[in-house]
């Protein structure tokens, strides 16, 4: 979310969805994650920390989805899908 608009998919459309992760300088809030989602912003956090040491990095992507709540009152009352396709993790934008 960018704002106060909420980022959202529309059911039977692929959507095309881009993150960017800048690791911080060791020790220091200065990490960033962006994302867009059919090249329109919608997301962005600035002053993140993940590591304090030089020797962490990125080496894992970990994907879930979640359909919301913690009790059955979100449970949907019919079959869902989602299809992904074309992954592709870059060093370079």
């Amino acid at each position: 979310m960018i704002g106060n608009v909420a980022a959202q998919f529309v059911p039977g459309k692929w959507h095309e969805v881009r993150t960017e992760i800048t690791l911080n300088t060791p020790g220091k809030k200065d990490g960033v994650v962006r994302s867009w989602l059919d090249g329109t912003p919608a997301l962005e956090r600035r002053n993140l920390r993940f590591r304090n040491s030089p020797d962490i990095g990125i080496d894992a992507l970990y994907f879930s989805t979640f359909f919301g709540g913690n009790d059955l009152s979100w449970a949907t009352s019919k079959d869902e899908y989602v299809d992904f396709d074309r992954f592709v993790v870059n060093t370079k934008p």
